[in-house]
């Protein structure tokens, strides 16, 4: 090679296929304190434990959507679904409720651009005066009663929509939602 002149290199990365890892929080739903102690299994795999802040993590799981349980003395069961990217984190959050009470619904869903780049926008409950803030990583949830609601999402820059939900107390129902740009 000459001082000064060009080399060509090409390089191969291998695309991530292998597990990742999930972290995530268990709070009580009526005093949003720390759950120590609860169990979370995410299948065959060892169950982890969360600890005195409500922290756990489970590693070596997925890739791809994992089923997750979440079980404490005194509070009633919960279930939720964690994509997990290849070799990288997920997080997920949840909000146990005591055994024996009515359970509020819960409108979990993912916003983002037509681009696929998460929007960070705000989802109204019309009917309960509520709203919630995306995070930054395009996801929402809201805890509500059971009934019937009109959810308005909205976001700078971007068509305004509108979707109509029906939820009973302990049901969930999930969004996933597409952003247009506005013209």
């Amino acid at each position: 090679m000459v001082a000064g002149g060009e080399a060509k290199v090409n390089l191969t990365l291998p695309r991530p296929t292998g597990p990742g890892i999930i972290r995530g929080t268990v709070t009580s739903g009526e005093k949003n304190a720390p759950v120590a102690g609860a169990e979370i299994s995410a299948g065959k795999g060892a169950p982890a434990r969360t600890d005195a802040a409500g922290v756990f993590t489970l590693d070596k799981v997925g890739p791809g959507p994992v089923p997750l349980t979440v079980k404490a003395a005194g509070f009633a069961p919960a279930d939720d679904v964690v994509q997990v990217p290849p070799e990288a984190e997920a997080t997920v959050e949840f909000s146990l409720h005591a055994e024996g009470k009515a359970q509020p619904a819960t409108l979990r869903g993912l916003i983002h651009s037509t681009a696929g780049q998460p929007v960070r926008a705000t989802v109204r409950v019309t009917e309960l005066n509520a709203r919630a803030t995306v995070k930054a990583d395009g996801r929402f949830v809201m805890q509500v009663p059971g009934g019937r609601y009109n959810l308005t999402i909205e976001a700078a820059g971007y068509v305004t929509q509108s979707k109509t939900v029906e939820v009973a107390d302990g049901d969930q129902a999930l969004f996933h939602v597409e952003l247009q740009p506005a013209r």
